[in-house]
């Protein structure tokens, strides 16, 4: 189960520990969103279609700095 905030600093942790990949992040993305009726939640929505095209984006990142 993923944690109810998808940060940076929860995310680095998951991937650490092998315990998500970005997939499953992309996956749970399009389901929480569909959950909600509130859209703007998200800063900057990617389509649901867009989101596993932007996977190679964040393969192999620890952080969100480069």
């Amino acid at each position: 189960m993923l944690p109810i905030m998808l940060d940076s600093a929860n995310l680095k942790a998951l991937y650490a520990e092998g315990k998500t990949t970005p997939l499953d992040i992309i996956e749970a993305v399009i389901e929480r969103r569909a959950a909600r009726p509130d859209k703007a939640v998200f800063i900057t929505p990617v389509t649901d279609e867009a989101l596993p095209r932007r996977r190679p984006d964040f393969d192999g990142r620890t952080s969100g700095a480069q």
